[in-house]
Order: C-alpha cells, then structure tokens, then sequence
C-alpha cells in the first residue's frame, strides 16, 4: 500500500473522513468539506459534478487512486468513488501527497 493509501486510512479512523458521493455532497454543502478526492476511474459525470460543485462552494477537488483502493482502506467492501476529508491537517497533507504524486508522474 502506497504511502497516500494509509495516510487516508489513519484519517478514515481518526472520523474525518464522508465516505461516498452523498455524503461528500452533504459535506460540500454544509461548509464541513476541506478537500474532495474523486477516484481517477470514476465516472466524467460523477467527476464533472464534484469538480464544479466544489469550485462552487471553494472546496479544493483532486483526483487521485481507483474506486477499488479508496473502498479498501476506508473499511469497506464496497468502492468508493468520493472521498470528503473534514480535517484541515489530514486535508492539507493528503492534497500535498497527492500533487507531489502527480508531479512526478509527469
């Protein structure tokens, strides 16, 4: 498991993380939102529609893992396709490993 993987599971068990689209849509709306991850093999709809509610609300939106490795280390059997981190230093640190990932990808 990456390094990106365990660190969203420790938030998964610290509670500050809204599993699934709905209640990372209701955690957008509600102001509890900091960072919205979308997994990379979801949806454009799916991603379209947290992209631009996100923007709207001013909640930073990444994409990163698969719907697969997200369900996983968020305790469930079931994938995942959003993830809302409501912790300013999980959100902070999870949107760091996630550009610096990206960067040196390319």
């Amino acid at each position: 498991m990456n390094k990106l993987l365990h660190f969203i599971g420790i938030a998964n068990r610290a509670k500050k993380i809204q599993k699934g689209a709905f209640l990372a849509e209701k955690a957008i709306k509600n102001g509890t939102a900091l960072l919205v991850i979308a997994a990379s093999d979801t949806s454009d709809n799916t991603k379209d529609k947290f992209a631009s509610m996100c923007k709207y609300y001013e909640v930073q939106y990444l994409e990163a893992e698969t719907k697969e490795s997200l369900g996983l280390v968020t305790g469930g059997a079931d994938n995942r396709s959003v993830l809302a981190i409501t912790d300013e230093g999980f959100a902070k640190k999870t949107a760091q490993m996630i550009l610096e990932a990206q960067k040196a990808e390319n």
